[in-house]
């Protein structure tokens, strides 16, 4: 990699703050930042609603219908992979993305980019994975989306972890938050989310010889 382009992957729990943190990083080094976007826009390049596809995002659904209004089947796609559903075929243009994206400088949350890149020979300066105590990221999930019960953030933190884990095992045939995919494991609850992204970015140009 070019000293002069930073690419950072992040993969985190539910509740830790990895979007938060992801985003302090890309407004600190001036760089673009994907999350969301990277489904919206695969979405759309398929031919469908983002906001009816909602369900899709960085989770498994085994469903085999035909995408948008009837003009665009996932059996007249092209085959980047050996697709069989839609979330394949969703995965495999988020790939495609991501790949695109990662020839800038960029921070990419989510959406298995560690692997993507890996798989694609395209090296990152940093592949992270932000995590958190389960209490810490249930209270942080209770502030941010407003949820009154403990147990309705509680069973919300379990449900988001399981639908990301088995997404990302399905697509990478690796473990969910296991050290082998990334280069650095961070706990953002005792550093908070501001310092977390400091760390991260010290981290990233201390590899980069910067």
């Amino acid at each position: 990699m070019s000293e002069d382009k930073i690419v950072i992957t992040i993969g985190r729990q539910y509740g830790s703050g990895g979007h938060e943190v992801g985003e302090v990083i890309a407004k600190k080094l001036g760089i673009k930042f994907y999350d969301v976007e990277l489904f919206r826009k695969a979405a759309e390049d398929l031919g469908s609603d983002p906001d009816k596809l909602k369900r899709f995002e960085e989770r498994r659904t085994n469903t085999m219908s035909v995408w948008g209004d009837g003009d665009v089947s996932f059996m007249s796609m092209p085959r980047k992979l050996d697709l069989i559903s839609n979330d394949d075929v969703l995965f495999a243009r988020e790939s495609e993305l991501i790949e695109e994206a990662a020839k800038e400088s960029c921070v990419i949350v989510g959406h298995c980019a560690n692997e993507v890149l890996t798989n694609a020979k395209i090296p990152a300066a940093a592949k992270v994975f932000v995590y958190a105590p389960v209490q810490a990221r249930i209270e942080r999930v209770m502030e941010e989306y407003k949820i009154p019960s403990l147990e309705k953030a509680e069973k919300a933190v379990e449900k988001m972890d399981k639908t990301r884990r088995s997404y990302y095992q399905y697509f990478t045939e690796k473990r969910w938050g296991g050290r082998e995919g990334y280069d650095l494991m961070v706990d953002s609850s005792i550093l908070g989310i501001e310092k977390t992204a400091d760390l991260i970015i010290s981290f990233t140009k201390k590899r980069l010889g910067q």
